[in-house]
């Protein structure tokens, strides 16, 4: 078997729209490390805004590898990947698929992060003294969500505001109800819609543009 093929399956890949995107290279970093708390990052870039009017769009891809020790960034991902060590037994199946589900739940239910430009003077939220609510609306469509969910508040260790159906939900369509939430640009960053693909197949397509449409961000990996 060729090394490391077997555990391109663990791959969650994702593609997340922001709104706001972010404006300078610290609020990209900011994002990048509330992804890290969710796993570990094999690959992370902001596509380049299309209208040139600014450096970043609105387009992030973030791929998470479960099955590394060490997580780390590069362009060059499906060579690093086929360097990783094979998947050996049973049980580090078991858990390396636990962790895929929860990587895949963690990111299926987020909505919003805190900007870095609304946080990183305030010391009590940074060191853990308060929470940050993710106070929002529901647009006429989205009404028929109202009550059937709850979004707890942000905090430094947990900085993504999530959101968490009620008990008896069933089959809930996170999308549609990101795509009916209005919030404040100025406070937090809103991603709506996010797509999730198992396994490396997505990327040949996701994060393969020609490199005057997109630039890679990977310093803060």
């Amino acid at each position: 078997m060729k090394p490391g093929i077997d555990s391109l399956r663990y791959l969650v890949s994702v593609r997340m729209h922001m709104s706001p995107p972010p404006t300078n290279s610290k609020e990209v970093g900011h994002i990048l490390n509330g992804l890290r708390n969710l796993g570990k990052v094999e690959f992370f870039k902001v596509e380049r805004d299309k209208s040139n009017c600014a450096v970043y769009g609105q387009e992030l891809f973030v791929v998470f590898n479960p099955s590394r020790k060490d997580a780390f960034g590069s362009i060059e991902i499906t060579k690093e990947i086929e360097n990783s060590n094979d998947i050996n037994s049973v049980e580090d199946e078991v858990t390396l698929l636990a962790s895929q589900k929860k990587i895949v739940d963690n990111i299926s239910s987020i909505v919003a992060l805190p900007r870095y430009s609304y946080i990183e003077n305030d010391e009590r939220y940074l060191n853990g003294e308060i929470e940050i609510p993710f106070k929002h609306r529901l647009v006429k469509d989205g009404l028929k969500y109202d009550n059937r969910y709850t979004i707890p508040s942000c905090t430094v260790y947990n900085p993504f505001a999530h959101i968490r159906p009620a008990e008896n939900e069933k089959n809930f369509n996170y999308n549609f109800l990101r795509a009916n939430i209005r919030h404040n640009f100025q406070k937090f960053h809103k991603f709506d819609p996010i797509t999730i693909k198992i396994g490396l197949s997505p990327l040949t397509r996701w994060i393969s543009p020609k490199p005057k449409k997109s630039i890679p961000f990977t310093g803060f990996i």
